[in-house]
């Protein structure tokens, strides 16, 4: 999905470039306003993938803890899962504020369909601004939900990693 995002934006910024755009203000702002959007996705999706990395990658180490219970490398598994989830977070926060300005250039778009249109809101041009609109909603709540996610993961990541080398110090200070 992300080379897909990419494959998009790149057609929508060919499209800003054809001669003739920039001088059409309503186009040229709509076109950003979608790039942005796109962007949005992109970064939502990539930080997807780092989720979603990060999850197989404790599950594989968890396997591997248990054939070897070295504290450097313990400490080293930490920090690369610290690393993978702010990533996320991190393209999940990017993601939020791209929505945050698409929406606000959107709706200034919306707005200039409808006093060009006499203030009618029926015109094809305005419900696809609404929906564009309607789309980055609905992607922001996704991000916050992922987001939430995320953070959620790493601190019960942390917990079981902090309750299991707690229970490993106790049975090597009973043995």
């Amino acid at each position: 999905l992300v080379h897909l995002f990419d494959a998009l934006k790149q057609v929508i910024e060919e499209s800003i470039k054809i001669y003739g755009i920039e001088d059409d203000d309503e186009l040229f702002d709509y076109l950003n306003a979608r790039l942005l959007a796109i962007r949005a996705h992109r970064c939502f999706y990539l930080g997807e993938v780092y989720s979603i990395s990060q999850s197989e990658q404790n599950n594989q180490n968890e396997e591997n803890n248990e054939e070897d219970d070295g504290e450097d490398k313990e400490r080293k598994e930490k920090q690369n899962k610290k690393k993978g989830v702010f990533q996320a977070i991190s393209l999940y926060d990017y993601s939020t504020e791209l929505i945050g300005d698409a929406m606000e250039q959107l709706k200034s778009c919306q707005q200039t369909s409808t006093s060009r249109n006499s203030g009618k809101e029926d015109d094809d041009e305005f419900n696809e601004i609404s929906l564009d609109i309607s789309e980055l909603e609905d992607l922001n709540r996704e991000v916050a939900g992922a987001k939430a996610r995320a953070k959620a993961v790493s601190v019960l990541t942390n917990m079981k990693k902090d309750s299991g080398s707690g229970a490993d110090k106790e049975s090597k200070e009973s043995g």
